[in-house]
Order: structure tokens, then sequence, then C-alpha cells
């Protein structure tokens, strides 16, 4: 599952407390997870936020999709 700390706003919050849920449910029935493609804007932001903060070691950086 995908943990972001390090987006802002309406949108992401939307984006990184649904599909986190939704993965939640079909993991616990067993059933494949969704993973969101880079090529998305959503799956974009995530893989990007992610690697500043785990590989740069980046936890003060704020991003957003505005």
């Amino acid at each position: 599952m995908t943990k972001v700390r390090i987006l802002v706003g309406r949108e992401e919050a939307i984006y990184t407390g649904t599909f986190p849920g939704y993965n939640a449910v079909k993991y616990a029935k067993g059933e494949k997870i969704l993973i969101l493609p880079r090529k998305s804007a959503i799956g974009d932001i995530i893989a990007y936020a992610n690697y500043r903060m785990l590989k740069m070691k980046d936890h003060k950086t704020r991003n957003t999709l505005e």
C-alpha cells in the first residue's frame, strides 16, 4: 500500500485516502490490488512524492496537483 504524507490539498487527500482504502478491501478479500500507473497524474505524483520522501529523505517538501 502507498503511504504518502507529503501531499497537500483536497484532491490529494481524496486520492491518497480512497485508493489505500480500496486496496485494503481488495487485499482482505484476497484479490489483486490496484496499482496506479505513473502515466496517470495521481500515480505520477504519488510515485514522485514517495521517491522524494524515501530515497532523498525529504520530509519537508509538500506537493500538490495545482
